[in-house]
This record gives structure tokens, sequence and C-alpha cells, in this order.
């Protein structure tokens, strides 16, 4: 059936009547369009020619649905797949009444002549695979699932997790529940929760499935999102690249892993889901590796598919062991310094706290009802050593978000409210235009309307959206009218690029006492400006717990460049207060990336009624490029963007600064300066323009 047609209750009861009557079995389903949902309902369409799948899902997921079922299954399966609009967290699970009455059988019960020989309309099996999160929306499910059995004797199958265990040491058993454990997990505590009500409120038989931490297929690796486990590959990935794979990388430990591939879990509940035996009845099933990796050897296993760096807990256990015990009690009792690792792993590793969760589990699983249930049948949890390289590989080809720069930007953007100051010339237009191409709606800020105006047109003209704010952000009545303009429209920014800049370049041989404004009229623009509109924005940030703040530096600030020193000076006052900034904001999901910005071919560094510059004996990026990194910094979140060069810089002047200072003297002698007005030019600060191009020439015939 199309995605955008809803069946009618009589559409419906010929089509569960016509599947009864051929011998099938009719299967409704909650949470179909997670991973594990497709593969169980693959598995349900699959087991008998004539079955009938009834999903219960939202309208706008309908046609995303069907698409999924249809690539998994194939089209004449999929044909046997039916989506019926549903509010899961609504009385009657959000269903047309005349489609729930049918489903419940009160259509029936109300009708004296129905006919005897009539075929009936039965629901066999109620699939409960959304999450248990909520205990209001498993209350709504287990009247629905009553009604179910009560008409039908429908059996209905939970999908609960390991997490209700909460923070027991020791063995979990498949038959306990509430064993006096505690918390430390709001959402575990809600899925006990949920499964206590169940298993209380339910009379019928109740099958409640406890699956391991789900990653892909270990036959193909698939998978559809980045969550638990997967927070870990790109840090891995990250690494491979950054270091040899004979290098020798901490970590803290851990305990048993009880990692499971979806397709195992799958299988093994369809299979336990339509055993008749007595025994399995009302039981709860693990659904688990009997033999679970620690965490380190799960990091080693996916270090050694990504040729990475392996892992050691020898490192961190000297340290400790080094430690003065009464030191380490001290820091467990206070808080914030205890919780520093998991700070650090969601801030600078961007790994959040359930998925480090998983690596400290405390319970180990008995499975003993699940391997009872699947004995004799070639239905086996793989070990993840054997599918690991699958997971790795499919995650490289489809999954990682750097593996497309379109896609991975798309991503970050799309929806969000971008601010983008200086956005009427040069990278700020450039990145504009982009930006707006990917989905993003962009504040373009500058002082001139008419070519904010022009920059919005041809956003809007690609498809994208726009607003425009004038303002000079070295005035701050300008700049505070523009920003209550922004306050008064918008909730919160989600992306601020301070790009509004200006620079001089102006050797101390010419900055006197009466070019001291040179430093004032860039300190009130690159530094006071950028500030302004910062600390304006940064509470509804932090209100909506989310925000980024990008900051163009310069390379300069890398390579400490003669006759920028007022320039590399307000640069530097951003760069070092905004990390002072970060630091404040470091928990609260608010990122500041500094974009060390090398020579762009901008109007910033042209020669005056020309198209020459002071730097073309060296390389410089074009818009576009200085775009892309800034586009990589949405992306990464990365506090520290450089390029090449920037880098050699950096790392020159941290390994030998006097040899830097040098180097850069060398540079400063040989490029050519003019005077500003009133000031005659002078031997030191006049160049040597012969040994440029001779300078030039050497990196030309390289």
């Amino acid at each position: 059936m199309n995605g955008d047609t809803r069946i009618s209750a009589q559409e419906l009861s010929q089509r569960i009547s016509a599947a009864k009557q051929a011998g099938g079995v009719i299967y409704l389903v909650t949470g179909a369009s997670s991973l594990l949902g497709s593969f169980i309902i693959a598995e349900l369409l699959t087991r008998k020619s004539n079955s009938l799948v009834l999903a219960l899902t939202s309208p706008s997921a309908r046609i995303t649905l069907l698409n999924k079922i249809r690539q998994r299954c194939g089209e004449s399966n999929s044909d046997r797949f039916l989506p019926l609009n549903a509010r899961l967290n609504s009385v009657g699970l959000g269903l047309e009444q005349s489609i729930a009455d049918l489903l419940t059988g009160n259509n029936v019960q109300n009708q004296e002549d129905e006919e005897k020989d009539a075929t009936p309309i039965s629901v066999d099996h109620f699939f409960h695979l959304a999450s248990l999160a909520e205990c209001a929306d498993t209350a709504h499910m287990i009247d629905f699932a009553s009604m179910l059995h009560s008409a039908w004797n429908t059996r209905f199958h939970l999908m609960s997790t390991l997490a209700v265990a909460g923070d027991h040491e020791g063995v979990w058993f498949e038959d306990a529940l509430d064993e006096g454990q505690t918390f430390s997990d709001p959402s575990a505590q809600r899925a006990f929760e949920a499964e206590k009500l169940a298993r209380a409120s339910f009379k019928g038989d109740l099958r409640v499935y406890r699956p391991g931490i789900i990653v892909g297929s270990s036959l193909s690796g698939e998978a559809d999102e980045i969550d638990g486990l997967y927070h870990f590959f790109k840090p891995i990935q990250n690494a491979s690249k950054m270091l040899p794979s004979s290098a020798v990388l901490p970590f803290l430990g851990g305990n048993k892993v009880p990692i499971v591939p979806v397709d195992y879990v799958a299988r093994a509940m369809a299979f336990i889901a339509h055993s008749d035996a007595p025994n399995h009845r009302s039981k709860t099933f693990h659904l688990v590796d009997p033999s679970p990796m620690s965490a380190i050897e799960v990091m080693n296993t996916l270090a050694a598919a990504a040729g990475a760096p392996g892992f050691s807990a020898s490192v961190p256990k000297l340290l400790q062991s080094l430690a003065n015990t009464k030191f380490l009690d001290r820091i467990a009792k206070i808080p914030i310094l205890a919780q520093m690792p998991a700070v650090v792993a969601k801030n600078f590793f961007e790994i959040p706290e359930q998925a480090l969760a998983c690596m400290a589990i405390k319970s180990s699983y008995d499975d003993c009802e699940s391997r009872a249930a699947l004995g004799g049948t070639d239905i086996h949890c793989p070990h993840f050593d054997r599918y690991a390289w699958r997971l790795w590989d499919y995650y490289v080809r489809f999954m990682d978000p750097g593996r497309s720069k379109t896609t991975a930007l798309e991503t970050a953007v799309r929806g969000k409210t971008v601010m983008i100051t200086g956005a009427s010339d040069g990278i700020g237009k450039m990145l504009a235009l982009r930006l707006g191409k990917t989905g993003a709606h962009v504040l373009l800020v500058a002082r001139s309307i008419e070519k904010l105006e022009a920059v919005r047109d041809e956003i809007e003209a690609n498809g994208g959206t726009a607003d425009v704010f004038v303002a000079d952000l070295a005035q701050d009545e300008s700049t505070y009218a523009m920003l209550d303009k922004v306050n008064a429209k918008y909730k919160a920014v989600d992306i601020l690029v301070n790009n509004a800049g200006r620079s001089i370049r102006r050797s101390v041989e010419y900055q006197t006492r009466d070019r001291f404004h040179d430093f004032e009229r860039l300190m009130q623009l690159n530094y006071y400006g950028s500030m302004r509109v910062t600390l304006d924005l940064l509470p509804g940030m932090r209100a909506q717990k989310q925000g980024h703040i990008i900051n163009i530096g310069s390379i300069a600030q890398r390579g400490c460049a003669g006759r920028f020193s007022a320039y590399v000076g307000s640069k530097a006052a951003l760069t070092e207060a905004m990390k002072c900034i970060a630091s404040e904001t470091a928990t609260e999901n608010i990122k500041v990336s500094t974009v060390y910005m090398p020579l762009v071919r901008t109007k910033m560094i042209a020669l005056p009624g020309t198209t020459r510059t002071y730097f073309d004996h060296m390389e410089i990026l074009s818009p576009e490029q200085a775009s892309e990194m800034i586009e990589r910094a949405i992306v990464t979140k990365e506090a520290s963007i450089d390029s090449t060069t920037g880098r050699m810089y950096a790392w020159s002047y941290w390994l030998a600064p006097s040899l830097g200072h040098c180097y850069s003297n060398g540079l400063y002698r040989m490029e050519p300066e003019l005077p500003p007005k009133g000031k005659a030019p002078t031997l030191r600060a006049s160049g040597d323009v012969a040994q440029l191009r001779a300078y030039q020439d050497i990196f030309d015939q390289a």
C-alpha cells in the first residue's frame, strides 16, 4: 500500500480475515522504525508466508517506515506490512476508534447477528519494542495489551533492558526484578518501573526480553545511528590517523560489556515468541553473549579493526599505585573532581555519559532460560571479535560523520539558527551562502544593508532562508540595538560565528603615540564587538542547553608575524577570553572553537587600488577554502582548527621560540611596507623586494 494511504477499519478487517483464512499469523508491533524493529519485522514476515504485520506508527513516519521495510524484506513481503496511525502516549494508543474496536474485538462482541462460520478477526502476538523510558506510555500499552488478551488470548512480548538491574553488583538472574537495587541513571529506573508495572498488571502470557547493548548486524555490520558503543568509534578513528598502530594508549579498564548483534536478538526473540512450550510462558529472557569481553578487550578489538593503537590499563594502574591512597580518597569525596574523567570524555571526545556507563556495568547476566529455549537451534550469539570488523567497515562506509563533508554539515546545521557577523563580504558572505544551501537559517550581520540584502536574496534564490540585521559592531549602541531585535525575534541562536573584523598592518617603527588609536580601533571591533555579541547571546544558548561559538582567529597568532602587533593583540584577547568562557560552559553542551585562519584573498589584504597583496609570496586561501575551515569547526566542534602551516608555526614556537622569532624577523626585513600618512619611510621597515622574490622562488621551484 502507499505510505500516504490510510487504511479503513473495513479494509483492515478484510486483510486480517484473508490472512487468517490462509493460515497466517497476525502481529501488532510498536517501535517498528528502530533498527531492531525492522529486523524483527523481517523475521516475522519471512517466518510464515501468509502472516500480516500491523505497525503502530506516527503519520509522519509512515513513508520512511514503509521504504525501510521494502528495502529489507522485498516488495512481495512488504505488501503484508501495514502501518497504522497511532500515538503511543494516548489512551487506546491514539488509534482510530473503529480500528481500535476491530483489534480489541469490541465490534464483534457487540454484534449479536455475527455469523458463526465467519473467520475470526484476531491478533496473535503483540510486540512492544518502543522505549520503556516513559512509564505513562507503558501503562497505555499494558491496558491495550490486556484488551487484546481478553479478546483473543494475545501473547504479549515486552522489550525491556538489562538496565533494570540498576547498580546491582554480581550476577543478575533472568527472573530477578525488584531486588532493592539503586539507580544512578533515571532512565534505567523508569524502565524498571515500567517492567514492574507490566508484570503486575498483565494477566496473560507476558514474555519479557532483556537484550544486551545492541550493535549492528554480525552478518553485514548494518546499523542506523550513532549511539551506545558507536560513540567510541570516532575517537578510535582519530587515534588511527594521528598515531602509529604500534603505539599504546591508556585505558581505565572496565568490566564485562554485554554486547549483542541486532540480527541475533531478532532471531532469538522471534523463535522464543512462537514457542508453545509451557516452561516458556510468562518468562524473562536475557539475550546476551554468554562469554562477554571486558571493556578493554572491546576497545582493543575495535582498535585492531581500525588499525589504531591498542589500549592498556597498565599505565593508569601504575599511576594509581604510585598515588597516595588518602589523596585518591579525598578526590573521590569531591564530586566535581571525581566526575572529571566523564567530563573530559564528554567534552573532549564527545562520548556521552550513557556510552561511558556501558563500559562500567557492575552486573553480570545469567541467560540460562534463553539458552534452554534456543537449545537445539542454530541461533547462537556470536563472539564480538568475530564480527567487530564488519561493524567497523559499515561505520566507515556509511555512518562516519566525516565521510561526506556535505552530509555531515547538513546534519550539523539543518534547522539551526546561525548568526554570522561580517556577512556582507569575503569569508562571511561565502560561509553564509554555503550554510544557507545546507538548510541553516542564517542571520546576516554587517554595516551595509544593501550588501546584506543582496546576500539574503542570493541565499533565498538557492532555496535557503536568511534574515538581515544591520549593526556597526565597533559601536556599543549599534550592537546592542541589533541584539535587542535578534533576541526579540529568536528564542536562541544555535551557532555564532564571530567573523567580523579588520586588520592593520603596521610595524612598531611607525606606531608612535599619535598612532595608538590603531590598537584602540582594532580592539573595539575584533575584541569588544565580538564579546558584546557573545555575552548577549550566551544566555539563550544556556537556556536551551546547547550552542556553539566559533571565533575567527589568525595564523599570525601562531607565527607572531611582524607588523601585526595591533591585529594579533586584538585576536589573542578574543581567543584567550573565549577559552575562559569555554571553561565555564564545558558541562552545558556549549562548545567554543577558534579557527586560526591563514591569509585569505579578500579586500582586507589587498593593496589599495590593485589586485595584488603584500603576501603574494605566500600561500593564500580562497574564500571557499576559508569557509571549509569554519565548516569543519561546525561539524567536529574542535576547540582549535589550524592549517598545516599554522600547526608548523605553533610547534616551532613551542619547541624553540627564539628560532621562531629569528625566522619571523627574516620575513619582516624582506616584506615591504608603506608608511602611514604623515610619516617618512625608514630603512628598517622598507623591506627588500629582491630578496623576497628570491625566497619565493625557492618554494616555487621545490
